[in-house]
């Protein structure tokens, strides 16, 4: 059991909050983290780790996952959990559901071990407040490590609002804005039927390109229908087109064939035809032949939605593009139409999902009994030698 000193000392859930936080992004779009740079803690967190197995293992970096550390929240005492990830010689100290900051010395706190560096706001000092509490919530994790061996004390301690759980999309979102079954089969079935007749191309040349693109602009923008295929693409696409307008000749496939296998638009986003803010749009690929499609799949086109708020859009221009005729193919459609149906089911509360829900809204909404929840798993802690 815990001794009485580490029960007096034990933290405050809201203290942590305010020191240990999301990452969140600056005014100037800078991915913004926190990083204390100090020895001392960082041998505190290194000598941590040593007494527990990493729970996986990467190439880039190790993680010790399974950890949980006892604080006070509103009157009770409760577990949170938390896992330790070493990434480049930094540790990463993250809370689930809170936040995470990073532990590092002079000698790694460098751009090339931490490329948000530039953003970041550095704590050199011990004597502020988010050392002292990084600090003391080191210090509670490795005393409360025993506690590791208690597994069924330790879930009865972690409130649900810190577990990772899953529900389905048709319980939170309303009705009218789900699919309903009879169209999800009658998109589907059409689909079939299209790709059952539809002649494949092996080459296309730009114009080709951009007059197939001009299809999916005009199924979403009526205000288009004066504008030419380069004025649609102009002003809807992602700008980095990675020389592909650059094309002397938009009528010679060789030349546009030769530009799509040469590493000229590497890095670029010359197929984002619908550009998104902070995630990747709706895409349309163009015909090629590649070693990793099958052969079945490799003339055509192949239309793909970059997140879920883009899904409905993706179902919009595939239905032009049937109509039409077009040699496309969707990326990924049964996985689109299960979750404009609701069968999807959406991570709670979780910081990287594409899209998620809030705890509270489902305990407010009375929702928590359709909740999946993950199970708890605890790290496993090294025998020491005698």
């Amino acid at each position: 059991m815990e001794d009485d000193t580490s029960r007096r000392k034990r933290l405050d859930l809201e203290t942590i909050k305010k020191v240990i936080r999301k990452p969140d992004f600056n005014h100037e779009g800078m991915y913004v983290e926190e990083v204390i740079v100090d020895t001392d803690l960082y041998n505190k967190v290194e000598n941590l780790t040593r007494k527990i197995y990493s729970k996986r293992q990467f190439k880039s970096d190790i993680r010790w996952e399974g950890l949980y550390v006892p604080v006070n929240s509103r009157g009770k005492e409760i577990c949170i959990p938390l896992f330790i990830m070493k990434l480049k010689n930094n540790y990463f100290l993250h809370v689930d559901k809170v936040g995470s900051i990073i532990i590092s010395t002079k000698e790694f706190a460098t751009r090339e071990n931490l490329p948000n560096l530039g953003s970041a706001v550095i704590i050199d000092s011990n004597e502020t407040k988010e050392y002292r509490v990084t600090k003391n919530l080191v210090l509670s994790l490795d005393g409360f490590l025993p506690e590791l061996n208690k597994p069924k004390a330790i879930e009865k301690r972690v409130p649900y609002e810190y577990r990772g759980g899953k529900i389905k999309r048709k319980y939170v979102v309303s009705h009218r804005d789900l699919m309903g079954e009879l169209t999800k089969k009658q998109i589907f079935r059409s689909y079939r039927r299209h790709l059952r007749k539809v002649r494949s191309v092996d080459r296309i040349s730009l114009n080709e390109y951009l007059h197939t693109a001009a299809i999916a602009y005009r199924a979403l923008y009526p205000e288009f229908r004066d504008k030419n295929s380069l004025e649609m693409y102009d002003s809807r696409a992602d700008f980095r087109h990675g020389g592909m307008l650059d094309i002397k000749d938009a009528n010679s496939k060789d030349e546009y064939t030769n530009w799509l296998v040469s590493s000229t638009w590497s890095g670029s986003h010359p197929f984002e035809i619908i550009a998104g803010y902070r995630t990747i749009g709706i895409c349309l690929d163009p015909p090629r032949k590649n070693k990793y499609l099958p052969q079945e799949e490799s003339g055509y086109y192949t239309l793909s939605a970059g997140g879920a708020s883009y899904h409905k859009t993706l179902v919009d221009i595939l239905s032009a593009f049937i109509k039409r005729k077009a040699p496309v193919r969707a990326a990924g459609l049964k996985e689109i139409l299960n979750y404009l149906t609701g069968k999807t089911f959406l991570r709670i509360d979780e910081f990287w999902s594409d899209e998620t829900v809030p705890y509270s809204t489902l305990k407010q909404r009375r929702l928590l009994s359709k909740v999946v929840w993950d199970r708890l798993s605890f790290a496993k802690l090294r025998h020491r030698k005698r």
